[in-house]
């Protein structure tokens, strides 16, 4: 059985140099530990997929902004829910910009 320390960090996996570039392009963080050795971090900045409904006259909206932003809808909405966290003070320190 694991002490509570162990159960509450983030587990750590190492890769070869090999697939080192195939996780930095996954937005998984990897730290150097050798020549041979790498460690990731498989809770960094990994996106995970969140579906949700809106209003059509909201999608297009968001859509004709994106447009003329040059970014995608996800990039967008990622930054509100960001900002909105942090006007609310329930962002993660690590997530501050």
């Amino acid at each position: 059985m694991s002490n509570r320390n162990e159960q509450n960090e983030p587990k750590i996996e190492k890769i070869s140099v090999f697939s080192k570039k195939k996780a930095e392009k996954l937005g998984i963080k990897v730290v150097k530990l050798s020549d041979t050795e790498y460690e990731l971090d498989l809770e960094s900045d990994a996106l995970v997929s969140i579906c949700f409904k809106v209003k059509k006259n909201l999608a297009k909206d968001l859509d004709r902004f994106s447009r003329k932003q040059g970014l995608s809808r996800s990039e967008i909405i990622r930054e509100a829910i960001r900002r909105f966290l942090e006007e609310e003070g329930a962002l993660s320190e690590y997530m501050r910009i």
